[in-house]
Protein backbone atom coordinates (compact mmCIF):
# COMPACT_ATOMS: atom_id res chain seq x y z
CA UNK A 1 0.00 0.00 0.00
CA UNK A 2 2.81 2.39 0.91
CA UNK A 3 4.49 1.74 -2.44
CA UNK A 4 1.26 2.33 -4.33
CA UNK A 5 0.70 5.62 -2.49
CA UNK A 6 4.25 6.72 -3.25
CA UNK A 7 3.82 6.00 -6.96
CA UNK A 8 0.50 7.87 -7.00
CA UNK A 9 1.93 10.84 -5.15
CA UNK A 10 4.88 11.15 -7.58
CA UNK A 11 2.53 10.91 -10.56
CA UNK A 12 0.03 13.49 -9.30
CA UNK A 13 2.40 15.80 -7.40
CA UNK A 14 0.92 15.30 -3.93
CA UNK A 15 2.63 13.88 -0.86
CA UNK A 16 1.58 10.68 0.93
CA UNK A 17 0.82 12.64 4.07
CA UNK A 18 -1.43 15.01 2.13
CA UNK A 19 -3.26 12.06 0.58
CA UNK A 20 -3.94 10.54 4.00
CA UNK A 21 -5.10 13.80 5.59
CA UNK A 22 -6.85 15.34 2.59
CA UNK A 23 -10.43 16.44 3.14
CA UNK A 24 -13.18 15.23 0.81
CA UNK A 25 -13.88 18.74 -0.53
CA UNK A 26 -10.16 19.34 -1.17
CA UNK A 27 -9.86 16.02 -2.98
CA UNK A 28 -12.84 16.82 -5.17
CA UNK A 29 -11.38 20.23 -6.03
CA UNK A 30 -7.98 18.69 -6.82
CA UNK A 31 -9.45 16.02 -9.09
CA UNK A 32 -11.66 18.59 -10.79
CA UNK A 33 -8.61 20.74 -11.45
CA UNK A 34 -6.74 17.74 -12.86
CA UNK A 35 -9.61 17.03 -15.27
CA UNK A 36 -9.61 20.63 -16.42
CA UNK A 37 -5.91 20.42 -17.24
CA UNK A 38 -6.67 17.51 -19.57
CA UNK A 39 -9.23 19.53 -21.55
CA UNK A 40 -8.12 20.32 -25.09
CA UNK A 41 -8.30 23.72 -26.78
CA UNK A 42 -11.25 22.86 -29.03
CA UNK A 43 -13.40 21.89 -26.06
CA UNK A 44 -12.57 25.16 -24.30
CA UNK A 45 -13.50 27.11 -27.43
CA UNK A 46 -16.91 25.38 -27.62
CA UNK A 47 -17.63 26.07 -23.96
CA UNK A 48 -16.73 29.75 -24.36
CA UNK A 49 -18.86 30.00 -27.52
CA UNK A 50 -21.81 28.68 -25.53
CA UNK A 51 -21.33 31.39 -22.91
CA UNK A 52 -21.08 34.06 -25.61
CA UNK A 53 -24.26 32.71 -27.22
CA UNK A 54 -26.15 33.16 -23.94
CA UNK A 55 -24.73 36.69 -23.54
CA UNK A 56 -25.75 37.67 -27.09
CA UNK A 57 -29.23 36.23 -26.49
CA UNK A 58 -29.46 38.20 -23.23
CA UNK A 59 -30.19 34.89 -21.51
CA UNK A 60 -29.55 33.98 -17.89
CA UNK A 61 -26.14 32.48 -17.16
CA UNK A 62 -28.01 29.60 -15.54
CA UNK A 63 -29.17 28.60 -19.03
CA UNK A 64 -25.59 28.01 -20.19
CA UNK A 65 -25.47 24.58 -18.57
CA UNK A 66 -28.53 23.57 -20.64
CA UNK A 67 -26.71 24.74 -23.78
CA UNK A 68 -23.63 22.75 -22.73
CA UNK A 69 -25.74 19.62 -22.23
CA UNK A 70 -27.36 20.06 -25.65
CA UNK A 71 -24.02 20.54 -27.45
CA UNK A 72 -22.65 17.60 -25.47
CA UNK A 73 -24.96 15.30 -27.46
CA UNK A 74 -22.90 15.97 -30.59
CA UNK A 75 -19.36 16.69 -29.37
CA UNK A 76 -17.26 15.62 -26.41
CA UNK A 77 -17.33 18.15 -23.57
CA UNK A 78 -15.80 17.68 -20.10
CA UNK A 79 -18.34 17.48 -17.28
CA UNK A 80 -16.06 19.40 -14.90
CA UNK A 81 -16.27 22.56 -17.04
CA UNK A 82 -20.06 22.69 -17.47
CA UNK A 83 -20.88 24.01 -14.01
CA UNK A 84 -22.44 27.37 -13.13
CA UNK A 85 -19.20 28.43 -11.43
CA UNK A 86 -17.22 27.75 -14.60
CA UNK A 87 -19.69 29.85 -16.60
CA UNK A 88 -19.07 32.84 -14.35
CA UNK A 89 -15.32 32.22 -14.60
CA UNK A 90 -15.60 32.46 -18.38
CA UNK A 91 -17.68 35.64 -18.14
CA UNK A 92 -15.08 37.16 -15.80
CA UNK A 93 -12.27 36.24 -18.22
CA UNK A 94 -14.15 37.72 -21.19
CA UNK A 95 -15.00 40.83 -19.17
CA UNK A 96 -11.34 41.33 -18.26
CA UNK A 97 -10.29 41.34 -21.92
CA UNK A 98 -13.19 43.57 -23.03
CA UNK A 99 -12.67 45.99 -20.14
CA UNK A 100 -8.95 46.25 -20.94
CA UNK A 101 -9.74 47.17 -24.56
CA UNK A 102 -12.39 49.70 -23.50
CA UNK A 103 -10.20 51.45 -20.93
CA UNK A 104 -7.24 51.56 -23.32
CA UNK A 105 -9.41 53.39 -25.86
CA UNK A 106 -11.09 55.48 -23.17
CA UNK A 107 -7.77 56.65 -21.72
CA UNK A 108 -6.81 58.04 -25.13
CA UNK A 109 -9.89 60.30 -25.33
CA UNK A 110 -9.33 63.97 -24.53
CA UNK A 111 -12.56 64.55 -22.58
CA UNK A 112 -15.45 62.44 -21.30
CA UNK A 113 -18.74 62.39 -19.42
CA UNK A 114 -19.34 60.28 -16.32
CA UNK A 115 -22.88 58.98 -15.78
CA UNK A 116 -23.53 57.73 -12.24
CA UNK A 117 -26.47 56.23 -10.39
CA UNK A 118 -26.91 54.57 -7.03
CA UNK A 119 -28.53 51.15 -6.85
CA UNK A 120 -28.61 47.97 -4.76
CA UNK A 121 -27.42 44.48 -5.62
CA UNK A 122 -29.30 41.24 -4.93
CA UNK A 123 -28.07 41.32 -1.33
CA UNK A 124 -29.41 44.89 -0.90
CA UNK A 125 -25.92 46.36 -0.61
CA UNK A 126 -25.53 49.90 -1.92
CA UNK A 127 -23.52 50.20 -5.11
CA UNK A 128 -22.60 52.98 -7.53
CA UNK A 129 -23.10 52.19 -11.22
CA UNK A 130 -20.82 54.02 -13.65
CA UNK A 131 -21.18 54.65 -17.39
CA UNK A 132 -18.62 56.47 -19.51
CA UNK A 133 -19.34 58.58 -22.58
CA UNK A 134 -16.37 59.53 -24.75
CA UNK A 135 -15.06 59.93 -28.28
CA UNK A 136 -11.91 58.27 -29.60
CA UNK A 137 -9.28 60.71 -30.93
CA UNK A 138 -9.69 59.45 -34.51
CA UNK A 139 -13.49 59.20 -34.48
CA UNK A 140 -16.44 61.60 -34.60
CA UNK A 141 -18.80 59.09 -32.96
CA UNK A 142 -19.43 59.21 -29.23
CA UNK A 143 -19.64 55.94 -27.32
CA UNK A 144 -21.44 55.19 -24.08
CA UNK A 145 -19.99 52.14 -22.31
CA UNK A 146 -20.44 50.41 -18.98
CA UNK A 147 -17.64 51.49 -16.68
CA UNK A 148 -18.21 49.33 -13.62
CA UNK A 149 -20.03 48.81 -10.34
CA UNK A 150 -18.48 50.09 -7.12
CA UNK A 151 -19.40 48.68 -3.72
CA UNK A 152 -20.13 51.55 -1.32
CA UNK A 153 -19.32 51.68 2.37
CA UNK A 154 -21.58 54.71 2.80
CA UNK A 155 -24.00 56.73 0.67
CA UNK A 156 -23.10 60.33 1.51
CA UNK A 157 -21.45 62.61 -1.05
CA UNK A 158 -17.96 62.31 0.46
CA UNK A 159 -18.06 58.51 0.17
CA UNK A 160 -19.23 58.76 -3.46
CA UNK A 161 -16.44 61.22 -4.26
CA UNK A 162 -13.84 58.93 -2.69
CA UNK A 163 -15.18 55.89 -4.58
CA UNK A 164 -15.00 57.71 -7.92
CA UNK A 165 -11.48 58.98 -7.29
CA UNK A 166 -10.34 55.47 -6.37
CA UNK A 167 -11.95 54.16 -9.57
CA UNK A 168 -10.02 56.72 -11.65
CA UNK A 169 -6.75 55.93 -9.86
CA UNK A 170 -7.25 52.18 -10.27
CA UNK A 171 -7.69 52.51 -14.03
CA UNK A 172 -5.03 55.25 -14.36
CA UNK A 173 -7.49 57.77 -15.83
CA UNK A 174 -6.88 61.51 -15.57
CA UNK A 175 -9.77 62.91 -13.52
CA UNK A 176 -9.23 66.36 -15.04
CA UNK A 177 -10.50 65.03 -18.38
CA UNK A 178 -13.95 64.72 -16.82
CA UNK A 179 -16.08 67.60 -18.16
CA UNK A 180 -19.68 66.56 -17.34
CA UNK A 181 -21.14 64.59 -14.43
CA UNK A 182 -24.62 63.26 -15.18
CA UNK A 183 -26.85 61.82 -12.44
CA UNK A 184 -30.35 61.81 -11.03
CA UNK A 185 -31.38 64.88 -9.06
CA UNK A 186 -31.10 64.24 -5.29
CA UNK A 187 -29.05 66.59 -3.14
CA UNK A 188 -26.39 63.96 -2.51
CA UNK A 189 -25.58 64.14 -6.23
CA UNK A 190 -26.35 67.71 -7.28
CA UNK A 191 -26.53 69.61 -4.00
CA UNK A 192 -25.20 73.14 -4.55
CA UNK A 193 -22.58 73.13 -1.79
CA UNK A 194 -22.03 69.57 -0.58
CA UNK A 195 -23.34 67.35 -3.40
CA UNK A 196 -21.08 64.97 -5.32
CA UNK A 197 -20.72 67.37 -8.27
CA UNK A 198 -19.84 70.28 -5.94
CA UNK A 199 -17.15 68.22 -4.21
CA UNK A 200 -15.63 67.05 -7.50
CA UNK A 201 -15.53 70.65 -8.76
CA UNK A 202 -12.99 71.42 -6.04
CA UNK A 203 -10.62 69.09 -7.89
CA UNK A 204 -11.93 69.39 -11.46
CA UNK A 205 -12.55 73.12 -11.84
CA UNK A 206 -14.06 72.93 -15.36
CA UNK A 207 -16.64 70.30 -14.41
CA UNK A 208 -20.31 70.81 -15.31
CA UNK A 209 -23.17 68.85 -13.76
CA UNK A 210 -26.30 67.67 -15.57
CA UNK A 211 -29.57 66.24 -14.31
CA UNK A 212 -30.12 63.01 -16.28
CA UNK A 213 -32.74 63.51 -19.03
CA UNK A 214 -34.26 60.07 -18.43
CA UNK A 215 -34.79 60.84 -14.73
CA UNK A 216 -36.27 64.25 -15.50
CA UNK A 217 -38.65 62.67 -18.01
CA UNK A 218 -39.73 60.11 -15.43
CA UNK A 219 -40.41 62.84 -12.87
CA UNK A 220 -42.41 64.83 -15.43
CA UNK A 221 -44.53 61.80 -16.35
CA UNK A 222 -45.17 61.00 -12.69
CA UNK A 223 -46.27 64.57 -12.06
CA UNK A 224 -48.55 64.61 -15.11
CA UNK A 225 -50.35 61.44 -13.98
CA UNK A 226 -51.48 63.17 -10.79
CA UNK A 227 -53.46 65.71 -12.82
CA UNK A 228 -55.15 63.22 -15.16
CA UNK A 229 -58.09 61.16 -13.81
CA UNK A 230 -57.86 58.67 -16.68
CA UNK A 231 -54.28 57.75 -15.75
CA UNK A 232 -55.22 57.51 -12.07
CA UNK A 233 -58.06 55.08 -12.88
CA UNK A 234 -55.76 53.00 -15.08
CA UNK A 235 -52.91 52.86 -12.60
CA UNK A 236 -54.68 50.68 -10.00
CA UNK A 237 -55.63 47.79 -12.35
CA UNK A 238 -52.25 47.95 -14.08
CA UNK A 239 -50.39 47.69 -10.77
CA UNK A 240 -52.71 44.87 -9.70
CA UNK A 241 -52.02 42.89 -12.91
CA UNK A 242 -48.27 43.50 -12.56
CA UNK A 243 -48.26 42.30 -8.96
Amino acid sequence: MQKMLSLYSRKHGISVKSLLTEKLADRKARLDHAKRLQTNEEQIRILMDNVLLAVNMNASMLSVQTIHDHIGKFVSLPDSWRSKNHTFEVVAAINEVVADEIFTEFSASLFHTLIVDESTDIAVHKVLVLYLKYRSPNSLVYKTVFGGIIQLTACHAQALEQAIKEFYNEHEIDLNRLVILTSDGPSVMLGRWNGLAALLKRTVHNLSEQHCVAHREDLALTASWKDNNLFINLEVPLRTVYT
